[in-house]
């Protein structure tokens, strides 16, 4: 089924070779990749692509194992693989092929007329262009037109019912806030609903205060500068809930014989998360180079004893690893992009594997409303809300 999926994909990009595939994690992005590549430098032997990627792990691990893993090595000699923090940069240059690994990453909102990534597009000439995401969001929309429409699309819930994927499950987890932390959030949120009033309501005052702030009199710029000071403490505050730490670290101690990946608020969270264990390893940004793809290489080699991997956002899209299978996220959003990019971690096929992502969230807050949108879309079969560790266990069991 995978490879009718991936060759329907690449028949709907060669019918229109200026486009774009939504393609669920797991189904072979990379490989539909190479088959355009292929394509092109059977037409061109001397043909020039660019492939960009948002990542060095990418750029340097993920392209050069997949080239060689589907027995395309040679084509390598045709391609400039590059991260579009470097890309952006160029300008007057020529390709025959430009591949957008992650095209989501260099997309602006509608309205955001000068995002740098997108400079690359507009300061530079190709042929060919293939763009290549799990999902790509509406707002997000008006710009990838400029490059070329959506000519394909197959979504992990879709993925993950044709067998593709591992068929997953969310369990959705309520964590209390300790007495102190209820007090300040409290705190928290008189302020954001008195300034939220001063900026037009709950429907008008973010809008307001992005211009107020921009425009505003000094006294409007005040209110908006508070108003974004109180949604910034309120998030810190649901995130780096003490009791999501203390829980998470008992949800890793359920599960002895499966590896996984979690997703905290920041660095800080990701590190005291795994403190003392020997099991676990950190990634994220401020890693050297070595580190990270030592951080990764442990993981995947079943003779360590490493299970968990504590991220940020560094993991959230482009690495293959086939062995994990639970995904537990301390600190999420409303965006299902981002819900989909982490899930598509933990659900890459092996025969008999159950992943399960396990979402802690504070009960009645704006952490269980952000939770909710984003999993919107998704099956509620699917969806599964516990509260305890022993909620857990029988589930498990």
């Amino acid at each position: 089924m995978r490879e009718l999926i991936q060759q329907q994909a690449f028949n709907a990009w060669a019918s229109n070779p200026r486009s774009v595939l939504e393609i669920a994690t797991g189904v072979g992005k990379t490989k539909i990749a190479i088959m355009a590549i292929d394509a092109v430098v059977s037409k061109f032997p001397d043909a020039k692509i660019l492939i960009i990627v948002p990542t060095e792990l990418i750029r340097d691990k993920v392209f050069p194992e997949d080239f060689a893993k589907f027995g395309k090595s040679t084509l390598l000699a045709n391609c400039t693989i590059a991260c579009i923090q470097t890309v952006y940069k160029w300008t007057n240059t020529e390709w025959t092929f430009v591949v957008c690994d992650e095209i989501h990453n260099y997309l602006p909102k509608n309205g955001e007329t000068n995002y740098e990534y997108f400079k690359f597009f507009e300061g530079n000439k190709y042929k060919y262009f293939l763009g290549l995401s799990a999902t790509i969001d509406d707002s997000l929309k008006v710009f990838q037109f400029k490059l070329g429409p959506t000519v394909y699309k197959y979504s992990i819930s879709q993925a993950a019912k044709d067998g593709v994927v591992s068929a997953f499950k969310f369990v959705n987890y309520a964590i209390t806030l300790t007495e102190d932390e209820e007090r300040e959030l409290k705190v928290v949120q008189r302020n954001y609903n008195y300034y939220k009033h001063l900026l037009g309501g709950p429907y008008e005052a973010f809008h307001m205060a992005t211009l107020y702030r921009a425009n505003g009199t000094e006294e409007q710029k005040i209110w908006a500068n508070i108003f974004y000071g109180c949604i910034k403490k309120r998030k810190a505050l649901l995130d780096k809930a003490s009791n999501k730490l203390v829980i998470a670290r008992q949800i890793m101690d359920l599960f002895p014989e499966s590896n996984g990946i979690l997703f905290s608020a920041d660095i800080p969270q990701c590190e005291k998360l795994v403190l003392g264990r020997n099991d676990s390893i950190i990634y994220h940004s401020k890693l050297k180079k070595k580190e990270r793809l030592a951080a990764i290489s442990a993981l995947e080699d079943g003779r360590t004893r490493i299970r968990f991997v504590s991220t940020v956002k560094a993991l959230n899209e482009g690495v293959s690893i086939n062995n994990l299978e639970v995904g537990i996220q301390l600190a999420g959003n409303s965006k299902s992009k981002d819900l989909i990019q982490r899930t598509g971690r933990i659900c890459r096929f092996i025969e008999g594997k159950k992943p399960l992502m396990i979402r802690l969230y504070i009960q009645g807050t704006q952490d269980e409303k952000w939770l909710r949108k984003s999993q919107k879309d998704f099956d509620p079969s699917n969806i599964i809300w516990i509260s305890s560790i022993e909620q857990l266990k029988q589930l498990i069991n």
